[in-house]
């Protein structure tokens, strides 16, 4: 296991982080899961 994660986009490394700081970032959502979040 690990404490950080990478996710690539196209072969390049475009986001970093926790695991917990990833799976809430919308754009990591976005890209991954096409999951778009309401603005308040």
């Amino acid at each position: 296991m690990s404490d950080r994660g990478y996710v690539l986009e196209m072969g390049k490394d475009r986001y970093e982080g926790l695991g917990t700081e990833l799976l809430n970032d919308p754009k990591v959502g976005e890209l991954y899961l096409g999951i778009v979040r309401a603005e308040p």
